[in-house]
């Protein structure tokens, strides 16, 4: 069999238009390797444009038959017809719509883009795309004429309409969507980009630029205009703060072609350096090497910053907190990794962190969460502070946290900028909707006085309570909740919002809970950081819950496990719902760039812990707490209609929990006969390398960290660090001492940023750096 990484390149250059002959054994190739993925049973719905489908449709016929007429004067009227139906595809459906790949069934369109991954079957009917990048992919198929004549028809009606927008955002955005590729387009996206940076968002102003830099090029446009704009951007930024380890200069000279460009070079290397700065570049604590949501504090990293966690040779311990005094007390039941109410973190400015606890079992029925400001330097606490007295006088309560008995539990991942912490309390119950709060520490005047806790803003479910938007309207839907695992970039919070329908006692619609039998909606909404405001919401599909209560082992009406954390991608933000799919959307404005359905797990067995999708470099890395299969997905797919899978699927065998990884492999704890230990598992080979195994009575005690070349994990007795360059060797070990005496080793979720890493128990925080 050729290596993986010759076949996917083979892929790319079939999706992109090659001759069908030459992707044909590749498709082949790489369908059977889907194949020993076995069937779904998987009923999760991923919503369809049914109109605009059958536009596209339509148009792939009249391409078919149009083909060998390229130049043909006489067939001008069938190109024009032909191309009405891709405007009819945009105006019938509303951004974030989706359609089936190349229409199902369409002999038309399995000869443009041939199904080289097996996600195409329609009998699976698996995958789902915008219909932006499904009119987009088909503009690019069509000869010089054709182009001219999207021009002329669709570009000069897109003109008339953009005159007509004057300063309408609205308008301007339904231009910009409306007719792509032409300068109606571009000069759309150009004012909503300076829109952007009339309200001081240069990150949405860079989006557009982006937006506007793809119409022109595919409209032989001019780009010079963009030049001074960047320079804007970039200014905007470095007003705003350049400790924030932003420089957008290189990514937008990338796509720009302008003088102000970085070397390729420089990009990677501000690209690594995002990988620890927070606000508007953070990426996830803990997770893979690119594109992560949780935000680790903008003094951890900048372009010249060192590597820290991610090249250590050793382990310097620092000290440990004590983050639940009263909880440490408690004899606490041993769980398996992605079980029950868990603590997070987040890292901020000036070497602090925040640790978002759960009520501890001595606080009775009062039931109230913590945040407690730790100083990394020192590892003392600085405050601890309950976000739920600022809803008070607000007449505000959420719902009680009750306990999943599924992966991946309810884990508390709260999400920064460096300064504003983002986070969800409490959970839907028959009385009360849960909330999705903005909170920030505020520093009192005097050396002693510890940082007090300020409400920005909050929701409770579809209504804003708290901050400037306390009186406006929220958006529609009722039993909603708000998921953990929130993401904060470039001033925007995305979370993942869920409307449940029927189920629960009684099966009435108003008094629906979190519950395993209800039917799950899930949408990804978009929030201003500062205001709280609602900048967009897009619905991605539906589905149920896997639960064991299903079988024999527990009653039915349980709560449901949370979904899945979200991660970033490049412009992309990943959606794992854990009801059956998954879907990558545009950061700007909530379009869908794909979405599948992947292979669900036996209801009575437990497989991966549902952690976060690692990213790095273009590839994602998905481990659903309801599938048994990992999955290496392109984030790019929908733009060249290629592959979804970079590498096969693989089953999660022995596999308790992913750490993280690239395209080249995954790390992932997993059981090895008797005992525990860490493998790398290499995508192209399927081959498994094999850390040393756990000691006796040792277990895992959490999720882990991986970079390009280490891997962190903690057991319940210890952390570890490996080098994944040397087939996981051993590089150290420190043991996590507990912090009172005669308390049993509990371990926990390993958290690192820039020179932290820290080891986040359920009443314990450990804090270590690279040792020198």
């Amino acid at each position: 069999m050729r290596p993986l990484a010759a076949l996917v390149g083979a892929l790319a250059i079939a999706g992109a238009g090659a001759p069908c002959a030459r992707a044909r054994s590749a498709s082949q190739e790489l369908a059977a390797l889907r194949g020993a993925e076995g069937p779904l049973d998987n009923d999760a719905f991923l919503p369809v444009a049914t109109a605009a489908a059958s536009a596209l449709d339509r148009f792939d016929r009249a391409h078919a038959a149009l083909r060998g007429r390229a130049d043909d004067a006489g067939a001008t009227r069938e190109w024009n017809l032909a191309l009405d139906e891709l405007e009819n595809a945009l105006k019938a459906s509303a951004r974030g719509d989706g359609v089936a790949p190349w229409a199902l069934g369409a002999s038309a369109s399995a000869e443009l883009c041939p199904d080289v991954d097996g996600t195409l079957d329609p009998k699976a009917d698996r995958r789902r795309e915008g219909v932006e990048f499904a009119v987009r992919r088909r503009l690019a198929t069509l000869p010089t004429r054709a182009r001219a004549l999207w021009a002329e028809g669709v570009g000069v009606r897109g003109e008339e309409r953009f005159v007509r927008a004057e300063r309408e955002l609205a308008a301007l955005a339904e231009v910009e969507r409306n007719a792509p590729w032409t300068q109606a387009a571009f000069s759309a996206a150009i004012a909503l980009a300076d829109a952007a940076l009339e309200r001081a968002s240069p990150a949405e102003a860079h989006g557009w630029l982006q937006r506007a830099s793809e119409h022109g090029r595919e409209c032989n446009t001019d780009l010079a205009r963009l030049a001074a704009r960047e320079a804007l951007v970039v200014r905007e930024f470095e007003e705003q703060g350049s400790s924030r380890g932003w420089s957008l200069g290189s990514s937008l000279g990338w796509s720009l072609g302008t003088q102000q460009s970085k070397s390729a070079e420089e990009g990677a290397r501000h690209e690594r350096s995002l990988s620890d700065a927070s606000g508007e570049g953070g990426r996830a604590v803990g997770r893979g090497d690119a594109g992560s949501p949780e935000q680790n504090g903008r003094n951890a990293a900048s372009a010249d910053a060192t590597e820290g966690w991610r090249t250590a040779r050793g382990l310097l311990f620092r000290g440990s907190v004590a983050i639940d005094e009263l909880g440490q007390r408690v004899q606490r039941v041993a769980l398996d990794p992605g079980l029950g109410v868990r603590p997070g973190m987040a890292f901020l400015d000036g070497g602090r962190a925040v640790v978002h606890l759960p009520s501890s079992l001595t606080l009775g029925s009062e039931r109230l969460d913590r945040l407690v400001l730790v100083d990394l330097a020192t590892a003392a606490r600085v405050a601890v502070t309950t976000p739920m007295r600022l809803f008070e006088p607000l007449g505000v309560q959420p719902g009680s946290t009750e306990r999943p008995v599924e992966p991946p539990g309810w884990p508390l991942e709260p999400a920064t900028d460096g300064r504003a912490v983002v986070l969800t309390l409490g959970r839907r119950s028959y009385d009360n909707d849960n909330l999705l709060a903005c909170v920030e520490f505020v520093e009192q005047p005097g050396a002693a006085a510890p940082p007090e806790l300020a409400l920005r803003w909050a929701w409770h479910g579809g209504v804003p309570v708290a901050g400037p938007l306390a009186r406006d309207a929220g958006f529609e839907g009722d039993a909603l909740e708000f998921q953990p695992g929130v993401a904060v970039r470039d001033g925007a919070v995305y979370a993942l919002v869920r409307e449940f329908t029927g189920g629960g006692r009684g099966n009435v619609e108003d008094e629906t809970q979190a519950r395993s039998a209800a039917e799950i909606r899930t949408w990804l909404a978009c929030f201003d950081l500062g205001s709280g405001a609602l900048r967009w919401r897009t619905f991605v599909g539906k589905g149920g819950e896997l639960q064991r209560s299903a079988g024999r082992f527990f009653n039915a009406d349980l709560p449901t496990a949370a979904a899945q954390p979200l991660a970033f991608e490049g412009g992309h933000v990943l959606v794992g719902s854990h009801t059956g799919f998954a879907a990558a959307l545009e950061r700007l404005d909530g379009r869908l760039a794909w979405s599948f359905r992947y292979r669900r797990r036996d209801p009575t067995q437990r497989a991966w812990t549902g952690a976060r999708p690692a990213v790095a470099d273009g590839t994602a890395l998905l481990a659903p707490a309801d599938s048994d299969h990992l999955y290496w997905l392109r984030a790019q797919a929908a733009r060249d209609g290629g592959a979804l899978f970079a590498s096969p699927p693989r089953v999660h065998g022995e596999a308790e929990a992913l750490l993280g990884g690239d395209e080249r492999g995954a790390v992932v704890l997993a059981r090895v006969g008797a005992g525990r230990a860490a493998a790398e598992w290499d995508a192209r080979r399927g081959s498994s390398a094999l850390a040393p195994e756990l000691g006796p009575q040792e277990s895992f005690a959490g999720d882990g960290a991986a970079s390009a070349t280490r891997a962190l994990f903690a057991s319940n007795r210890g952390l570890y660090l490996l080098d994944r360059s040397r087939e996981l060797y051993l590089l150290d070990y420190a043991p996590l001492v507990p912090p009172l005496e005669g308390l049993p080793p509990s371990g926990g979720s390993v958290r690192a940023s820039g020179e932290w890493m820290c080891v986040l128990g359920a009443a314990t925080l450990w804090v270590f750096s690279p040792r020198p």
